[in-house]
């Protein structure tokens, strides 16, 4: 416990074992200037970390933050993670999400204009069919363990509307396909639905394909 009959905010003990901020006071780093912890930063019960608006914290390679059990994160805007960096949950921890919550996935939908514009490997992407299908290519996963869903949009009822996916140019395969093969063809006669999987950088595995049930298009025909 600070020594409250001492006058400055900021003060060493009398052994100088220990640096004292008491109420009021401030340890001020200066831009240059760092913090090292050889071991253990402990933020004491009823304690907290406040990142001011614009600053931030960052974790080197091979460094981490571990929260120990009961302990937590309270991020009010966006928890950025640079491309290459992960957020990993350890064998026994989980995700909660509290009610009034959500989970927010990229979304994308491209139109018979667009097929020249690459279907994202992230998310969910909706993709405009027609008659004639037209052709869209899906960009090659990042690595193993990438969900990825795609739906067809179709523009009209009573008629078959298709959209064909390829994979082959960005140098990735379906279930190990090649040539014709390599694609997916959602139509609304069939299967207008594809979730995926990366199995590797340069595969995708489909993991359902379905017709989905919808009373505006209930008039599909083959």
């Amino acid at each position: 416990m600070a020594d409250a009959t001492y006058q400055p905010k900021v003060y060493r003990d009398d052994q100088g074992n220990r640096l004292n901020v008491v109420s009021g006071g401030k340890l001020s780093i200066e831009s240059g200037s760092s913090f090292a912890v050889a071991t253990d930063l402990e933020v004491a019960s009823g304690g907290s970390v406040n990142l001011a608006s614009g600053s931030s914290m960052t974790f080197a390679s091979g460094s981490g933050l571990v929260l120990s059990s009961g302990s937590s994160v309270s991020v009010a805007t966006a928890l950025e993670v640079a491309s290459g960096g992960s957020v990993q949950v350890a064998s026994g921890g989980y995700l909660s999400i509290a009610s009034g919550a959500y989970q927010s996935v990229p979304y994308q939908t491209l139109g018979t204009s667009q097929t020249a514009t690459a279907v994202v490997a992230y998310g969910v992407s909706l993709l405009t069919g027609t008659t004639t299908g037209p052709t869209y290519t899906l960009t090659a996963p990042a690595g193993a363990g990438q969900l990825k869903e795609i739906h067809l949009n179709p523009t009209s009822s009573g008629v078959t509307h298709r959209a064909v996916i390829y994979a082959g140019t960005t140098g990735a395969t379906f279930n190990h396909q090649s040539g014709s093969g390599n694609q997916v063809t959602l139509a609304t006669s069939t299967h207008d639905y594809v979730r995926l999987i990366s199995t590797s950088a340069t595969a995708w595995r489909v993991l359902r394909a379905t017709a989905v049930i919808d009373p505006n298009f209930s008039n599909k025909t083959t």
